[in-house]
């Protein structure tokens, strides 16, 4: 049996363990104010540096979230958003969709958002002129397996004389303050309308920054399928809605700004 010094020395402990490992807690998760997402959400336009210029040769690209005519603002109904860790440190990204309705299939283009040191900052994919990330479909798609999103995507490249068209799978992956596409695949169908040449079928694939060429006898070859089977076939995927961007809904979702 304990002696009554003993079990008050252990009481006496208690109280110096017990608020340290409640504060150690409290620390792991980081504390953020999603007020400022609902804040960065009502202005006109948000504007950014590029990292190269545009063909028109401006270094600046423009994310319009509303419409002004005249003396009068209106909510510009393809803007959508939500939010989701992308990188599992306990703060939420703004993901911010341009809605692509009138598309087929319909689609959005992404643009993603975080918060560091109490400031909303632009998380850039460095393969696109302007940082977004296209992706079919009206809902957010996240792999739990790769711990990434999963964008698909339908590129129509079409003209008067050509039927040109590419199926993309992808996975995006944050790291910092960038986005990276950590896999990539597509196939590519591309004929004449005149039936003058062959119709020609593409298939490749990419880790990292090695792109692989997988065409066998205008099919895809047995790496490219193994490929598809290793990446893309079991993704364990969770969907998130993506919500117009309105004043009820960053007040529901973000708090009043």
């Amino acid at each position: 049996m304990k002696s009554v010094s003993q079990r008050m020395l252990n009481i006496a402990l208690a109280f110096f363990v017990l608020p340290a490992a409640l504060t150690a807690t409290a620390e792991a998760a980081p504390k953020v104010s999603y007020k400022l997402y609902a804040d960065f959400l009502k202005q006109d336009k948000f504007t950014y540096k590029l990292q190269k210029p545009l063909d028109t040769g401006d270094m600046t690209y423009a994310l319009t979230f509303y419409d002004t005519y005249g003396s009068k603002r209106y909510e510009r109904k393809s803007i959508s958003f939500c939010l989701i860790d992308l990188n599992g440190d306990g703060v939420k990204e703004l993901v911010v969709a341009r809605m692509k309705p009138n598309w087929t299939p319909k689609a959005m283009q992404l643009n993603i958002f975080t918060i560091r040191k109490g400031k909303v900052k632009l998380v850039r994919y460095m393969d696109t002129e302007d940082y977004s990330i296209p992706t079919k479909g009206q809902k957010l798609l996240y792999s739990r397996k790769h711990k990434a999103l999963y964008c698909p995507a339908f590129i129509q490249n079409s003209d008067a004389y050509y039927d040109d068209e590419t199926e993309t799978y992808a996975l995006y992956g944050m790291k910092g303050l960038k986005m990276l596409r950590i896999h990539y695949a597509d196939s590519r169908i591309r004929h004449a309308l005149d039936g003058s040449e062959l119709t020609l079928r593409t298939y490749r694939y990419q880790d990292g920054s090695t792109s692989s060429l997988c065409t066998k006898d205008n099919e895809p070859g047995p790496d490219y399928t193994e490929y598809l089977d290793s990446h893309f076939k079991e993704l364990d995927l969770k969907s998130f809605r993506m919500y117009r961007n309105t004043a009820a809904n960053r007040k529901k979702l973000l708090g009043k700004a």
